[in-house]
């Protein structure tokens, strides 16, 4: 068996995979929340115990992947975690032999980007098609992107294809970077900024702006800058479908007219598709490090920051 763990601003989520590791066991499913500012030592205690919690007959786990979000190392393990909101306390410890000392059990564990687990994932569940070219990005905390290549994934090509890593977050965006722009602080600083009320989270501010035409024009102006962060790279990529997943793509409803009418401004008509649970997609793409065929191609295309 393999564990699968998504690992999250706001929470730690992780299940057993069968062998092909596709399915989930669903009855070894965990769920737990945490404090993305939390001191190292909490984090790695919670993340340790859940796996033991999905696993506690350590004997048949072969393997631990984990989605894991960057900045980070994800060959040698270590946390480059700064300026982003969450896990700056495990800036330069290495995860991988942090949580090693804490299994009861020594278990390989592997990490992968966690937008790229989740892109991977839908593609092994097949929420894809028969789509080649896959531009994958994740809307929650922070901005995640992946670019798959018949399920591989690619952090480098030919210039104005793939950004460097294969990462959006931290391109250049208006006054800051992208990740400033689409990222839940940006939507609910500027959703009480322009209301005039504080916003709590991302789903009130939702259900508030299906009331509230102030607060949809926030999701309106959200629309418009992913289009503009995404539209060149879907471009270029050649990417056959975009996939969107995470917490904020539950109110897409409220973003897409301004995001569609963006990437048709940028003569980019590629299909969007949503995965409604993100979560099982990482978790199942997390698994996939462990499958032999995939871990040939992908193990040399992991970001080092």
């Amino acid at each position: 068996m393999i564990v699968g763990l998504d690992i999250g601003g706001h929470h730690v989520a992780g299940a057993l995979l069968n062998r092909q590791g596709h399915g989930i066991l669903v009855k070894s499913y965990r769920h737990s929340e945490t404090r993305s500012g939390a001191a190292s030592a909490e984090l790695l205690d919670a993340w340790a115990h859940l796996i033991t919690t999905i696993a506690p007959d350590t004997d048949r786990v072969t393997g631990v992947g984990i989605a894991m979000p960057g900045p980070f190392d994800y060959r040698t393990g270590t946390a480059f975690f700064e300026s982003n909101g969450k896990f700056q306390s495990l800036y330069g410890i290495n995860v991988r032999d942090e949580l090693q000392r804490r299994l009861p059990a020594s278990h390989e564990i592997r990490f992968l980007n966690d937008a790229t687990a989740f892109a991977v994932g839908c593609a092994a569940m097949g929420a894809t098609g028969n789509c080649a070219r896959l531009l994958a990005i994740t809307l929650g905390t922070g901005l995640g992107a992946a670019f798959l290549d018949r399920g591989i994934p690619v952090i480098e090509e030919e210039p104005g294809a793939v950004p460097p890593g294969g990462c959006l977050w931290n391109l250049p965006f208006k006054h800051g970077i992208a990740d400033d722009y689409v990222s839940s602080r940006w939507l609910l600083t500027e959703g009480a900024r322009q209301s005039g009320r504080p916003q709590e989270n991302v789903a009130r501010m939702a259900a508030d702006a299906r009331q509230d035409e102030v607060v949809r024009s926030v999701f309106a102006e959200y629309g418009a800058n992913l289009a503009a962060i995404v539209a060149p790279w879907a471009r270029g990529f050649g990417a056959e479908a975009i996939m969107l997943g995470g917490r904020i793509a539950g109110a897409f409803d409220l973003f897409a007219p301004a995001l569609r009418a963006g990437l048709a401004a940028c003569d980019v008509a590629t299909p969007i598709l949503i995965h409604e649970n993100t979560e099982d997609a990482a978790i199942v793409g997390a698994g996939q490090m462990f499958a032999p065929a995939f871990w040939a191609e992908a193990r040399t295309r992991l970001p080092r920051r």
